[in-house]
């Protein structure tokens, strides 16, 4: 199942690729998930496990495997796990080239619209109301997808608010040198994502802070503390960016998707995982 997932979101970025003329930054080389001493050793040989009976292409390493993979790891890794089938992808690129390729199949878009309310309008038809350019709108549909993210429950009166979808703080640093990895690099403490230009990406901190979108100074240092365990030459780099954002968290931290009823739809609580 999770193997033929993969499959199918392999073509659908190739597909919004080919209809917006706007690259992913879709990436195939992998993901190296390392081990910093027994703990984490353990905690691999159980993902190993449950990797291989979905169906996935992924091999234990030795220390001496992953240097070879990656020679400029610190001296702390003990061992890895090569997941080969992952993926990845400049997260801003898809949505530029999803709205693009919409368009061009006749989507309309429009940005700049808040809105109050998804309700009910006998049988199938919904009925949307909101602000735009300063006067307030309604439409009326045949089906409504609510897809608000951490603002299910409380910036829209809708069915959907039912769910108690809640914040969840993240934040993820951009820094800039020398390429040091060719694979994702991931702890249980920290992700490492090489980008093209020479970029870095450092992930992600986990922080119930409400719609708090302040970066801190300790969520920028732990990241930087265990970026710097796995990959030590990141410390004469260029720091260029912090960002903050929220994730959509259910109760049970599951994703919360499909038909609410006739003509209602929801897509949230996606939580740390997005679309996986």
């Amino acid at each position: 199942r999770s193997s033929a997932l993969l499959r199918q979101y392999t073509e659908f970025v190739a597909s919004i690729e080919a209809s917006s003329g706007t690259q992913c930054g879709f990436n195939q080389v992998g993901t190296l998930m390392l081990a910093l001493g027994r703990d984490h050793e353990q905690e691999l040989d159980h993902l190993l496990d449950a990797q291989l009976q979905r169906g996935m292409k992924s091999q234990r390493l030795t220390a001496d495997e992953v240097f070879e993979l990656e020679p400029h790891l610190s001296g702390w890794v003990t061992g890895g796990l090569l997941a080969s089938d992952d993926v990845q992808v400049e997260p801003r690129a898809p949505v530029q080239a999803l709205a693009a390729a919409s368009v061009e199949f006749g989507v309309r878009i429009i940005e700049g619209a808040s809105v109050n309310a998804v309700e009910a309008q006998g049988g199938q038809a919904r009925v949307v109301t909101g602000q735009f350019e300063g006067r307030e709108f309604s439409v009326t549909c045949e089906a409504a997808v609510v897809a608000a993210g951490s603002w299910t429950s409380t910036g829209i009166v809708s069915p959907a608010s039912e769910y108690g979808i809640r914040p969840v703080k993240w934040q993820t640093l951009r820094l800039r040198g020398p390429n040091l990895a060719q694979h994702v690099l991931r702890t249980p403490d920290v992700y490492v994502v090489p980008r093209e230009n020479d970029e870095i990406l450092l992930g992600a901190t986990v922080e119930e802070q409400g719609f708090d979108d302040s970066p801190t100074a300790g969520g920028v240092m732990d990241l930087l503390r265990h970026a710097w365990h796995v990959l030590p030459r990141i410390y004469d780099h260029t720091f260029l960016e912090v960002n903050v954002g929220f994730r959509p968290t259910s109760r049970d931290h599951l994703p919360v998707v499909g038909a609410m009823d006739d003509g209602l739809f929801v897509a949230t609580g996606h939580f740390r995982h997005g679309i996986l």
